[in-house]
């Protein structure tokens, strides 16, 4: 495409073509990032950079994820656990699925099942309940609750 840039006879005539054009693709690579998420990537958390601090996505399976507004390169496990060091110091509440699936992400075995089971003990007790009418948990409890088990 570069080439047919050069081609053209008014084109040729800009002296930095090639930067306005590779600027061009990286800004359509940006917005169809943006606006066309493939399914295969999900949330993962955000930017460890705290002047950047957007929301990162990747795709199921991969090591490594670069941002795309300041360009550093994070491997998805440290971005996951900052995500749950970010839930767990602010006291988020979640459902006992989305607790799990969140611990999960981050390498500890959790279930959904065995928080209910564990309410039912009283160990971590909900906070509330969510608009269906689900008991909520804060995160840092039932972390508190799964590194406690695992150290056993």
């Amino acid at each position: 495409m570069l080439r047919d840039c050069a081609a053209c006879p008014r084109l040729s005539r800009l002296p930095d073509i090639d930067s306005i054009y590779r600027d061009w693709e990286r800004m359509v690579r940006r917005t169809l990032d943006t606006i066309d998420v493939p399914i295969a990537k999900h949330g993962i958390g955000r930017c460890l950079n705290p002047l950047c601090d957007v929301e990162l996505t990747a795709a199921v399976g991969v090591v490594s994820v670069v941002c795309p507004v300041c360009g550093n390169t994070y491997r998805v496990a440290d971005v996951r656990l900052g995500f749950l060091r970010e839930c767990v110091r602010s006291g988020r509440a979640f459902t006992a699925g989305e607790c799990a699936e969140r611990l999960r992400e981050c390498g500890f075995q959790c279930n959904a099942n065995t928080i209910r089971s564990w309410r039912k003990r009283g160990r971590p007790q909900p906070v509330g309940k969510n608009v269906k009418g689900q008991p909520l948990y804060r995160l840092s409890d039932v972390h508190g609750q799964v590194v406690r088990r695992d150290s056993i």
